[in-house]
């Protein structure tokens, strides 16, 4: 027996013994493809053991034949295990492995049967040394072979390393193991076929028990088929939320493109740097705990382009179980979400504004709408009455009764209407320049004829020529409702003064009455729908306080101002400032 023999018996022995381990993980993806990778070096050994005690060109041959079925196989089965292994499977299609297998199985064929001299030109048994070795002219097909072994060789070889750059911890390990495993026969094939080597016995074989024995590491020291790398890695890059892996001294090792594109300064560069400097980018993350349990927290900056919220989770990772490694920051986008919860909370209050706003709607159709029509009703009928018992003086007087109480409750209708599409369609706001004296013209005559009624002086001053960027019909409201006002709480006999005029940029309107005037409380009141009252004129008017409410929105709407200043007994003055131009 060759004094080698036993070396090699054992690659075979400790491939088979890993072979029959792993039978235990079949389940797993690559477990088979690497499983028929142990059965092929196995082979592969063992022939080559029958072939060095052979001592005729038969007997080598027929081992050659048992050689090359693992030869021939290895190439194929290698890229199998390793796009399953690495998490690359999705690109492994049926067709491939037709061809990849083709291509072993045609080596096969053409090794076993030389058919037209493809394989070996010539063929045999170099007994020069001290053992018989076959000796053979290479064929085209031997060359062919050769190329395609070399060239998965090389592709497995770099997704490796692929996978060691990317994966941390005990997966860099194995990474690292197969690396280790493919360059120690690839360093004895090329020294083989170097000029350096002068034996004729095949080394590559005896390569192989190096590499058994770091099968046999991976496999029971680092559990290599325990779990799926590549499968790993496509769902790390994959995943929606974006994740950083820092280790124990709070230096990143991986990152996914999610994280990227969360974090304009997380590049490649950003490797072995302290994710520290990544957070400082955003004022929010500075509150991220690092813990040896889990911690989460929301987080709401604008530093991720734009407003955007994030629920931040710190997961310790750790090796040997008790071990840390590191953290796992995983930051998931919340913003719809946060977003949604903002808008349920919104409408929530709105509906409860609505809700509030309809009830105090009806309470004053009810109370302050209800009332006026039935005086009206009354009044008509003590009319027809006296016009029936020809009493014509007391007629004349509940028509003018009737005709002050219809004309309120035209007034009262007009500002519940208006107030009314405004809430539920809003109003088109037209602003364009106006000239504000000829724009409230037709108005304030209208108005002084009110005025007169109750002997009511209005005393007018309007800069001439004033020009303002508005809306005709929202100016004309506020005036009209301001002034219906100011005569409404005037006592008879008094005066009402309009001053508007430009005051730094604006339109500034003034409306002085000398009235029942406000309390301080009721002045917190105005302008508000939920606080707004009714509050009878001096001849026994009635308003709704909606008025005052639709000058205010209008006002808004302007991005202007109303207020107003009173003295119980004394009157009450309100103003109002408009933009000249609310560009």
């Amino acid at each position: 027996m060759h004094p080698l023999s036993l070396i090699l018996l054992l690659t075979s022995f400790i491939n088979l013994l890993i072979a029959f381990y792993t039978i235990r993980y079949y389940k797993s993806p690559g477990a088979l493809a690497y499983l028929s990778i142990l059965l092929c070096i196995a082979l592969y050994a063992f022939g080559y053991v029958m072939e060095l005690n052979s001592d005729n060109l038969e007997d080598i041959y027929f081992w050659l034949k048992v050689e090359y079925v693992g030869i021939a196989l290895f190439p194929s089965v290698l890229v199998i295990f390793t796009l399953h292994y690495t998490g690359y499977n999705q690109y492994l299609k049926k067709w491939m492995i037709v061809v990849m297998i083709a291509i072993s199985c045609t080596t096969i064929v053409l090794q076993n049967s030389n058919f037209g001299h493809l394989f070996y030109t010539k063929l045999a048994i170099n007994t020069a040394q001290s053992s018989s070795f076959a000796n053979f002219t290479k064929g085209p097909w031997y060359w062919v072979h050769q190329v395609y072994s070399n060239l998965t060789l090389l592709f497995s070889f770099l997704l490796y390393v692929w996978m060691a750059i990317k994966q941390v911890g005990i997966n860099r390990v194995r990474a690292f193991l197969m690396i280790v495993s493919l360059t120690i026969p690839w360093g004895f094939y090329i020294y083989y076929l170097s000029s350096y080597y002068k034996s004729n016995m095949d080394i590559i074989p005896f390569s192989f028990s190096i590499v058994g024995i770091m099968g046999a590491l991976g496999m029971f020291r680092f559990k290599l088929l325990d779990f799926e790398p590549l499968a790993l890695e496509v769902i790390f890059e994959s995943m929606s939320d974006g994740v950083i892996i820092v280790d124990k001294k709070l230096r990143i090792t991986n990152f996914n493109n999610h994280a990227k594109q969360i974090f304009n300064n997380l590049n490649e560069k950003s490797i072995g740097k302290s994710i520290e400097k990544i957070l400082e980018q955003c004022e929010d993350t500075k509150r991220i705990a690092f813990r040896h349990e889990e911690y989460s927290t929301d987080i709401e900056n604008d530093c991720f382009g734009g407003r955007r919220y994030f629920l931040i989770k710190t997961t310790p990772v750790f090796e040997n179980k008790d071990r840390l490694a590191g953290w796992a920051i995983i930051l998931s986008d919340i913003t719809q979400r946060k977003l949604n919860e903002v808008a349920l909370k919104e409408n929530a209050k709105k509906l409860k504004e609505l809700n509030a706003t309809k009830d105090k709607f009806m309470g004053i159709i009810a109370h302050d709408l209800r009332n006026p029509f039935h005086v009206l009703i009354n009044l008509s009928e003590m009319v027809q009455q006296d016009i029936a018992d020809n009493n014509y003086e007391d007629a004349g007087k509940c028509a003018e009764m009737l005709y002050e109480t219809a004309k309120n409750t035209h007034t009262l209708l007009q500002n519940l209407l208006e107030w009314s599409n405004f809430q539920r369609q809003g109003v088109r706001f037209n602003p364009e320049w106006i000239d504000v004296a000829e724009a409230l013209k037709d108005d304030l005559n209208t108005i002084e004829l009110l005025a007169s009624q109750k002997k009511i002086t209005i005393k007018k001053t309007i800069s001439p020529g004033l020009k303002a960027y508005a809306d005709s019909q929202m100016l004309k409201t506020i005036v009209r409702n301001l002034m219906t006002n100011a005569i409404k709480y005037s006592y008879t006999h008094t005066e009402v003064f309009l001053q508007i005029i430009e005051e730094t940029g604006n339109i500034k309107i003034s409306i002085q009455d000398c009235g029942v005037g406000l309390s301080q409380e009721d002045l917190s009141r105005l302008f508000k729908f939920e606080t707004s009252f009714s509050k009878s004129g001096t001849a026994s008017e009635r308003g709704t306080g909606l008025g005052l409410v639709l000058c205010a929105e209008f006002v808004a709407l302007h991005k202007g101002q109303i207020w107003a200043e009173s003295i119980p007994e004394k009157g009450s003055t309100f103003n109002v400032l408009l933009p000249l131009n609310n560009n």
